[in-house]
């Protein structure tokens, strides 16, 4: 089967023996399941695995590495997987096809905010990065760019929330590219030094403040860009009693998330805790979360996009819950055989939330 620049593709169902589905309970439990996507309706309590394509398979062990939900209809998501492929539900993860893609390392996936047959996907084809473009829900694909080697990966990727024409995308040689035109076109994006030879793990924007992006890089932290040049590089956070000052870009950041109801709010989660700015990255400071969970990776964070005071992470197999702004935490038990990569509200009904999976 060849991938061609451009293809005609079809929604099937894949033939694979993964394991079914089963529930995540919120506490308790020895076994650990294999599980890739799930979905809690109670606010966090409890989740449920979501994988099933068929009565017969799911996609259970996959690695989640990118999520899009629709911002028209919160019930329809797309899920991107390392090895996988693309996978799509129309009813919030009940039932899931698969859409017949053949790139590998789907870490960038775009849903149109205006219009959901519009989405873009990066991946790997033949060892080459690219991105690729729909305009019918994901039946037919456009190559829209290609990395010129091989050994470099598309690792993120984002519409502006300001201008749907506008997509940035992150490789994981440290390099961002932007098109003004949906995709047609593209050009480097201006970037400090700093940058290079690192992955960019995410871009995300101030939902507020037209031309504010930030770029979570590996082994970096947090950078802040107008669009053309960084004004802000990775910061310091002072902490505890003694104003230990820690660079949060140097402790291993590695999940970051705004407050969609604030303006220069974000959070970072790391290695060694926890971090929130008010001031677009400027300045941290570190949250009072539970000691055991400063020991581990906080790997997930979200913000409930009606309640800037509920805020969300992930730490090994726990997830953390704070209904006032990150004073104080409630614990709810992941039963799973691999951490959480990935965790989002549902916009519409903040009850719902997804968590994906990955090794």
């Amino acid at each position: 089967m060849y991938f061609m620049k451009k293809i005609a593709l079809g929604l099937m169902a894949v033939a694979v023996p993964f394991l079914s589905g089963c529930s995540l309970p919120s506490f308790g439990g020895s076994s650990a399941p294999s599980v890739s996507f799930a979905r809690s309706s109670d606010g966090g309590v409890t989740f449920v695995s979501k994988s099933t394509v068929d009565e017969k398979t799911n996609f259970a062990s996959a690695e989640i590495v990118s999520m899009a939900v629709d911002a028209q209809n919160t019930r329809h998501i797309f899920l991107g997987t390392r090895e996988s492929g693309l996978f799509v539900s129309e009813n919030s993860g009940d039932s899931w096809r698969k859409i017949t893609y053949p790139p590998t390392k789907v870490y960038g996936l775009v849903v149109d905010a205006n219009d959901s047959k519009h989405l873009f996907a990066t991946g790997e084809w033949q060892g080459r990065g690219k991105i690729y473009r729909s305009n019918d829900g994901g039946d037919n694909w456009d190559e829209v760019y290609t990395e010129p080697a091989n050994g470099t990966v598309m690792t993120a990727l984002a519409q502006d929330p300001f201008n749907p024409q506008v997509i940035y995308a992150g490789t994981s040689a440290g390099m961002v590219i932007r098109s003004s035109d949906g995709g047609a076109t593209w050009k480097n994006v201006i970037f400090t030094p700093s940058m290079s030879g690192h992955i960019i793990w995410s871009i995300t924007f101030d939902t507020h403040q037209n031309n504010v992006v930030y770029f979570l890089v590996d082994g970096k932290g947090v950078f802040v860009s107008d669009g053309e040049k960084i004004i802000t590089e990775p910061a310091s956070a002072s902490f505890g009693t003694t104003s230990t000052t820690v660079s949060v870009g140097s402790k291993g950041v590695l999940s970051l998330a705004i407050d969609p109801s604030r303006s220069g709010v974000l959070y970072v989660g790391s290695s060694q805790g926890m971090f929130r700015s008010r001031d677009f990255a400027k300045t941290w400071e570190s949250l009072n979360i539970i000691t055991s969970a400063k020991k581990l990776p906080i790997s997930a964070i979200a913000v409930n996009p009606k309640n800037s005071d509920e805020i969300l992470y992930v730490s090994a197999l726990t997830l953390y819950k704070s209904i006032d702004s990150g004073v104080h935490w409630s614990t709810h038990q992941i039963v799973s055989d691999k951490p959480a990569y990935l965790l989002r509200y549902d916009a519409y009904d903040p009850q719902t939330i997804f968590i994906g999976f990955k090794k």
